[in-house]
């Protein structure tokens, strides 16, 4: 009784997916005859509906890009005052890249709003002047199809890569391998110097540097690991976890800082130099809490600034004023009259903004 009530169930349940089967078959048939009839018969209908496809394609897209499109969001340490922690020159450049700018439609010059109040900023905005936005208070809008889509974005900028012909041209790469004096940990530095930059020193020894190690390239046309010998500004740039200096996302911000005459140095954290060359040789790893390797560039780096010999003030024309005279006049800005090189800029991505973040803290400096 038990063997025929078993082949019962199984008798039941082949009878029950065969004419699920049937109707699935009558189903898909009538489908695809139903399709086939829709089908346009000739070319011009065939482009019709390739034409309609593209049209709701691009509808997406562009409300995608709209819905994508938003300022960028900006923290700064504003100026509280007497006592606000910027600085001059760091009152500046925020004013230069976050507040708008005023453009007469006159003479077409800019001038920046700088210690102007709303009220004026109207006032000139009625008298038929335009307002353009700063860099940090500009729309961000993407592209459309890969602008769009992070992941098609990463993988066009790994799969075209960049034009090596041309970058040889414009600036010089080299690799420095420094040494950390708290642990003797090796950081290894990718340089890109522009080339109308870097001075010519044929008098110099190859062995400019213990520390360095040029990779493509020779050091002794370049007098970047010589103290007081940089004149231009720095950027120096952090990667994210487990990447480097060769990411793409780092060596295109490294061309663009070297398209306007800066010079970019990709910090590589230790244990990561792209080119598995220099193995980490202590027991500490790179980490979001660690800031010491910065902090040990950076006094590196700004050993290197050149610095101002003659005491007179390069913005001016004239020789810099005493500590009494600097106390009693606020416009002098005294970290101008000491360098010329510089100054130093911070840039980290995830887990380097991490750092760059602690680290500025630490220091009680801005950014």
């Amino acid at each position: 009784s038990s063997s025929t009530s078993i082949n019962q169930s199984l008798r039941s349940i082949y009878n029950t997916t065969n004419q699920s089967f049937r109707i699935l078959k009558r189903q898909s048939s009538t489908l695809i005859e139903s399709i086939n009839s829709n089908l346009p018969a000739t070319p011009t209908g065939w482009a019709l509906s390739a034409l309609s496809l593209c049209s709701m394609g691009l509808q997406y897209e562009l409300r995608l890009q709209k819905e994508l499109t938003a300022p960028p969001i900006v923290f700064c340490q504003a100026n509280c005052g007497s006592r606000g922690v910027l600085n001059g020159r760091m009152e500046r450049l925020y004013s230069k890249l976050a507040l708008p700018s005023v453009i007469s439609s006159n003479n077409g010059r800019g001038g920046g709003v700088n210690g102007q109040s709303s009220s004026n900023i109207r006032k000139s905005n009625n008298n038929n002047n335009k307002m353009k936005e700063g860099i940090f208070s500009r729309t961000v809008k993407p592209s459309l199809f890969i602008g769009t889509r992070g992941i098609v974005a990463s993988t066009a900028a790994y799969a075209l890569g960049s034009k090596q012909s041309d970058d040889a041209k414009k600036v010089k790469r080299v690799r420095e391998v420094m040494k950390m004096g708290a642990d003797g940990a090796l950081i290894v530095l990718d340089w890109e110097v522009p080339l109308d930059t870097s001075s010519t020193n044929n008098n110099s020894n190859s062995n400019n540097s213990n520390n360095n190690n040029a990779s493509n390239s020779s050091i002794d046309n370049i007098d970047i690991y010589k103290p007081n010998s940089i004149t231009k500004p720095i950027i120096l740039l952090l990667h994210g976890m487990n990447n480097d200096s060769t990411f793409g996302y780092i060596r295109s911000m490294m061309r663009t800082a070297t398209d306007r005459g800066w010079i970019a140095v990709g910090m590589n954290l230790r244990g990561q130099d792209g080119l598995h060359q220099v193995k980490n040789t202590t027991p500490r790893g790179y980490n979001a809490g660690y800031t010491g390797d910065l902090r040990g560039v950076v006094e590196q780096l700004e050993y290197r600034l050149k610095r101002r010999s003659d005491g007179v003030n390069r913005k001016s024309g004239k020789r810099t004023t005493s500590s009494n005279e600097r106390d009693n006049n606020s416009n002098v800005q005294e970290e101008d009259d000491d360098y010329i090189g510089g100054p130093i800029y911070l840039l980290g991505y995830s887990l380097g903004a991490n750092i760059v973040t602690k680290y500025l803290g630490e220091e009680s400096l801005h950014g």
